[in-house]
Parts: structure tokens; sequence; C-alpha cells
């Protein structure tokens, strides 16, 4: 009786054995099933906050940009340096990424001859708009009056996937129009150039921006 209650208790441990074994290799399959899914989730979720956080970037990058700029009177290049350098401190922008940027402000004052809109200053820093141009045809005449202009400020900013590099650059944009403070519209003045109201503007590799 004894030997039979051996054989049969050891013969049970082995099936349990076996039954843990069976569990731990489906558990096993079943983690590497569910991880690359997981894990997917995660790093889904991760790239879409951080370009959710450089679109709010660039939406208040051209909204600061705008501000600034429509206090002011008469800019020089000077002033357009410290805007843009808010700018550049405002999208967060890298060393690495630095050319990525584009911040355009264009300034618009009332034409008495058409009705319309007319240049009073320019100013880009960056590679330039890859949308279309916002010239003084194109700029809708009810945004300006015979005693106030208006001034659009541009925000590009070409976004790199940090997680899922396969993916090509996707490039985030917004504009913001605000009516000068100070005067009719903000003048641009640069003496160093034939054309007095353009600026141009670019990033150093110390982040330090330089216009003339």
């Amino acid at each position: 009786m004894k030997n039979f209650l051996q054989t049969n208790l050891s013969g049970l441990r082995q099936k349990l054995r076996a039954l843990r074994a069976k569990k731990d290799g489906i558990a096993a399959m079943e983690f590497a099933l569910i991880a690359p899914v997981m894990i997917g989730i995660y790093l889904g979720v991760t790239e879409t906050v951080m370009l959710i956080e450089a679109n709010r970037k660039v939406s208040k990058t051209a909204a600061v940009m705008a501000d600034l700029i429509t206090q002011l009177e008469v800019a020089d290049v000077e002033d357009i340096t410290n805007v843009m350098t808010a700018g550049v401190l405002i999208s967060g922008v890298s060393r690495q990424n630095r050319r990525n940027l584009t911040i355009d402000i264009r300034s618009f004052s009332f034409n008495p001859n058409n009705g319309r809109a007319r240049w009073v200053g320019f100013t880009r820093l960056g590679r330039g708009l890859r949308t279309e141009r916002l010239i003084p045809r194109n700029v809708d005449p009810s945004l300006v009056e015979d005693n106030s202009g208006i001034v659009a400020a541009t925000v590009n900013f070409d976004y790199e996937p940090v997680t899922f590099r396969f993916v090509d650059s996707i490039t985030l944009s917004d504009q913001f129009f605000f009516k000068p403070r100070l005067s009719e519209g903000v003048l641009f003045e640069n003496p160093e150039r034939n054309n007095p109201i353009v600026i141009t503007c670019f990033i150093r590799s110390t982040l330090a921006v330089q216009c003339g």
C-alpha cells in the first residue's frame, strides 16, 4: 500500500511539474507576442506627446513674434535681432535642428492708391517659407485700413521623429496677424542694404541670432 501511494504521488508530482513548465512556456510565448505591441504603443504615445509639444511651441513662437513686433513703431536690425533671439529661445530648437526653424515676419500698411496692402517691412530667419508667399496682393483687404496696417508672423518647423527615424519629417506651421499699436505700420529699417525694408537673419551654431 505504501509503495502504491509513493508511486502515485511521484507520478502526480511529475504531472504537476509538466503542467507548470507548460504554463511557463505559454506565458513566455504570450509575452513574446504582446511585448512588441506594448513597446510600439509606448513609443507611439511618447512620439505623439513630443509632436504636440513641438506644435505648441511653434504656435507660441508665432504669437510672441507678432506681439513683440507690433509694440514697435520702427524696427531696425538690432530690434529684429532681439525679437528673433526671443523666438529661437521660445521655439526650443537645438544646435542639431536649428536649420529646421523658419520665422517670417511681414509688415503691411494701407495703400490709398488701390485700397489694398503694401510693403512696409519684411524679415526672415532661416530658409524661407514653403507655403504660398504672403505678398501684398494676397493680403485680405479687410485686414488693412486707412489708418491701420497689419503684421503677419509665420513660423515653420520641420519636426523630425525621435523614435521612428524611418518616418519623414513633419512640417509644423502657424501664423498670427496682429495690428500695430504705435503707428499705421511697423517700418523696418536696414541702411546696410539696397532695399531698406528687408532684414534677413540666421542662427549660428551657438544658437546666437545674426541679422543684417
